[in-house]
């Protein structure tokens, strides 16, 4: 299997957009490397469906590895999600 690099940003809370791209479009595998760049909530409809969808991908053995310092309200909530994964729903909600 190939082995890709693939970078996406600015997902803004739009989740079904976002999970269309992964699996529909890019067609995500376990093999690739997935760069998140910041901006990953906040405008869109679900900011916490992003969250959650990668979540999801990491406990399922994908390779995710957001960078947030750009942003840092995304920044703050993943790591607290990381750490409390209860908090997301509150914190996002």
């Amino acid at each position: 299997m190939t082995k890709r690099t693939i970078a996406i940003a600015d997902i803004h809370g739009c989740c079904r957009t976002f999970r269309r791209l992964l699996f529909d479009v890019v067609r995500l595998t376990k093999s690739d490397t997935l760069y998140l760049l910041g901006d990953m909530i906040d405008r869109g409809p679900d900011s916490k469906g992003v969250i959650v969808t990668i979540l999801e991908l990491q406990a399922d053995g994908y390779d995710v590895r957001p960078i947030t310092s750009r942003c840092f309200c995304c920044q703050y909530i993943y790591q607290q999600t990381r750490t409390w994964p209860n908090g997301l729903i509150a914190a996002v909600i």
